[in-house]
């Protein structure tokens, strides 16, 4: 199951790297920008399907250590997280198959796919993550995304001047959760969502809301 979540979010970042390097050839992006959200909506379907309606499940491997605290890269799957993987990836084939279409003419098509696809991966790394730095890594890519897409008509004014816009209010989010996050794992001594969740229930949390 865990390996099934780990292929949802690799597909479609491996499809926006391919669509980026094929960017001269419109039926090569088309393809690679369908296929590997559709192969992740079959993923997330097998996950949901092996979850069932039980428990919680976990599989991580070591990134990297900072001090006494450890990074890990690996998927945690718990019932919502399954059912909103599966959200993620039928929004985003939906977007991808319309846009073949609506943006037939567009010049700048495959930069736009290739953000759109990479902007589906970085949500699925939000909701399959295990450990809270890589689901900030996702949060930001997500914020890089939406900055791109939002400006890709960067020759007109509202499009340059709303970007900003959307740059500066996901920043003034990101920095307070930024301090969230580490609040948290200072706390718990670990950043991994498991540990988090285990400390709290078992010692509390001061000024919980606050975090």
């Amino acid at each position: 199951m865990n390996l099934f979540a780990a292929l949802a979010l690799a597909l479609p970042a491996l499809g926006a790297a391919i669509a980026s390097a094929g960017a001269r050839d419109a039926r090569h992006v088309r393809f690679w920008s369908v296929a590997p959200i559709a192969a992740a909506l079959f993923a997330s379907l097998v996950v949901q399907v092996s979850h069932g309606g039980g428990g919680v499940s976990t599989s991580v491997t070591k990134l990297a250590s900072a001090g006494s605290l450890t990074i890990w890269l690996g998927t945690r799957v718990t019932g919502l997280s399954a059912l909103v993987g599966i959200l993620v990836t039928v929004v985003a084939l939906c977007v991808q198959v319309y846009s073949i279409s609506y943006m037939r003419h567009e010049k700048r098509y495959p930069t736009y796919a290739a953000l759109i696809s990479l902007f589906t991966a970085a949500m699925l790394l939000v909701v399959y993550s295990a450990d809270l730095i890589p689901l900030l890594v996702g949060w930001e890519i997500m914020g890089a995304c939406s900055y791109f897409l939002i400006g890709h008509y960067w020759e007109r004014p509202d499009a340059r001047s709303g970007s900003i816009k959307a740059f500066l209010v996901t920043k003034a989010g990101d920095v307070p959760f930024l301090f969230g996050i580490a609040a948290l794992g200072i706390r718990a001594n670990s950043f991994r969502i498991d540990d988090v969740l285990h400390y709290v229930a078992v010692n509390g949390l001061p000024y919980a809301p606050l975090i």
